[in-house]
């Protein structure tokens, strides 16, 4: 499922993977997870973002990301503390930026922020009423 806005092309790819392009550099958020991406090798991403830990897939990542991608990490993601099998971020094969709450960067030519994005009490809750994703543990990305 595509839509454009401007220049930009928006592809939402499954599940929290999106891919969006202004024709020249291409941006993937959030790579993978749940099949998404088991069909899908474009290996064209100049700048691959990943909000928080539900959504850091090493293989995802590598499916997206071109040989001389910057990818951006929150820095609260500790892949020893996921409840799955996972790789450490350190051991992938890219220029690696890990960012916090209110950080800007650039990465391949587009200017970045980090912004807060978490659950609300009164919005996407457990059974015992807690967030899912309380704040502090992941980013958006303002672009």
């Amino acid at each position: 499922m595509a839509t454009t806005y401007g220049d930009l092309t928006i592809d939402w790819l499954g599940y929290a993977t999106l891919r969006i392009t202004d024709g020249d550099r291409v941006v993937y958020i959030d790579p993978g997870r749940y099949g998404v991406l088991d069909s899908y090798d474009a290996r064209d991403g100049d700048l691959v973002l990943v909000t928080h830990d539900d959504h850091y897939d090493p293989d995802g990542i590598e499916r997206v990301a071109a040989e001389d991608a910057v990818v951006c990490v929150f820095d609260g993601i500790r892949s020893e503390e996921i409840e799955r099998d996972s790789r450490p971020v350190s051991g992938l094969d890219y220029e690696i930026r890990r960012v916090g709450i209110g950080d800007t960067f650039e990465g391949a030519g587009i200017a970045v922020e980090a912004i807060s994005a978490y659950n609300t009490p009164d919005g996407h809750v457990r059974e015992d009423g807690t967030p899912y994703h309380p704040e502090g543990g992941g980013v958006g990305y303002r672009l």
